[in-house]
């Protein structure tokens, strides 16, 4: 069922694709998503909360290594996700006249993107996904931006955010050169050293950090972007920051959170502010 919810909006791309009106084309894409919410709320029914570990849990070896599943923290995340699309595509509904067909593309394929964060069960995967939706924001801001200065701020945000992220690529290759797997069933079980652990304690935090502090360079964002835009700015950056924050250090690094407990609290406390 995972991997219905990741295909959904890609078929909604192809039925997009061949729609000439740009009617039916948010139409194709509203239905697609109100659908993909659908099967998110029987996800949420047939949870056993009483189970703790993944569920639904799917693992695919033919053409590449795709595991996903979900636990108790990422089936709200996908419920959100499922949620917000289809509110941001009705709040641009008007608002959107220009190049429409590439606007509700760049939706659904960030609607797939954000999925693919919270149910992959692969570190690597995890981290592609991560950065993946930088693009479609990027055009979303750039393109469609409510400012004269939109592309300076897709600019400041695509830039911003990728380059905290090298951290977290040097941490996830150290975990797989490490471990000898990124899988998260392995890396919770892999004995790693203390000061190793640390090390990608550190790299993973910086990059998060990156993704969640509310500087110059979002709110620049957030300002140029319409409404539906402003709401997946702030989901971005808040949200997908903290499934990093409680899939990597409460997850697997309970250790290393501990030790670095002062910066972890101090740095919650400078991104709520």
């Amino acid at each position: 069922m995972l991997t219905v919810l990741l295909v959904m909006p890609l078929l909604g791309v192809l039925g997009v694709s061949i729609s000439n009106s740009s009617e039916n084309q948010k139409r194709i894409a509203l239905g697609i998503t109100l659908i993909n919410f659908i099967i998110s709320l029987v996800l949420w029914g047939q949870f056993d909360s009483s189970y703790n570990g993944f569920q639904f849990v799917q693992e695919f070896t033919s053409f590449c290594h795709l595991h996903v599943g979900i636990d108790g923290i990422s089936l709200w995340f996908v419920l959100l996700t499922s949620f917000l699309i289809p509110m941001c595509l009705l709040a641009s509904w008007e608002s959107i006249t220009v190049f429409v067909r590439e606007f509700v593309i760049a939706f659904l394929v960030l609607e797939t993107l954000l999925i693919g964060v919270f149910v992959v069960l692969d570190l690597l995967l995890f981290y592609i996904a991560f950065e993946s939706v930088l693009i479609p924001m990027f055009l979303v801001i750039g393109v469609w931006g409510s400012r004269e200065r939109k592309i300076h701020a897709a600019y400041y945000f695509f830039l911003f955010t990728l380059l905290g992220s090298l951290f977290m690529l040097l941490a996830v290759l150290v975990l797989y050169f490490s471990a000898g797997s990124s899988d998260y069933i392995v890396l919770a079980t892999a004995d790693l050293t203390e000061t190793r652990q640390r090390a990608v304690w550190l790299g993973i935090f910086l990059a998060i950090c990156g993704k969640s502090t509310n500087i110059t360079f979002l709110c620049m964002a957030t300002l140029c972007s319409y409404r539906s835009t402003d709401w997946w700015i702030d989901y971005f950056s808040w949200y997908l920051a903290k499934i990093g924050r409680l899939r990597v250090f409460t997850i697997f690094y309970r250790d290393s959170t501990r030790g670095f407990s002062l910066l972890y609290s101090f740095s919650i406390c400078l991104i709520r502010n």
